[in-house]
């Protein structure tokens, strides 16, 4: 299971701590419709993230932000995995828009530039 330990342990009442415990206990389905633990996200996510920072090494350097877009993507569905994590409606409105426009990534530098600065 996930346990959240909060608030304050470390200052803040806004602290967030989240203690991962067998996570393979939370399951939720991917978008390929296999089902997936809380604690293979998180790990299918930071190798997303490690295999993109040593990608954007040898691609165009416009690519680099598309990839961190799609990991805060990635990220805004964490919830769905870890059930003690709530939901952020700001979030889910950015991962939208960013799910709409990603794409602009690869079709024209300068419309995902003007994306990005929008």
């Amino acid at each position: 299971m996930v346990r959240c330990v909060s608030p304050g342990i470390f200052g803040s009442p806004s602290t967030l701590i989240l203690i991962f415990i067998d996570l393979q206990a939370l399951k939720h389905r991917d978008d390929g419709g296999m089902q997936v633990s809380a604690k293979e996200y998180v790990f299918r996510l930071a190798t997303y993230m490690v295999v993109s920072a040593r990608e954007s090494l040898h691609e165009p350097p416009h690519y680099s932000p598309l990839r961190m877009i799609e990991a805060i993507s990635r990220l805004a569905l964490l919830p769905k995995y870890a059930k003690c994590i709530e939901e952020d409606a700001f979030l889910l409105e950015v991962k939208r828009v960013i799910d709409q426009n990603k794409h602009l990534g690869l079709v024209s530098e300068e419309k995902f530039t003007d994306f990005l600065e929008g």
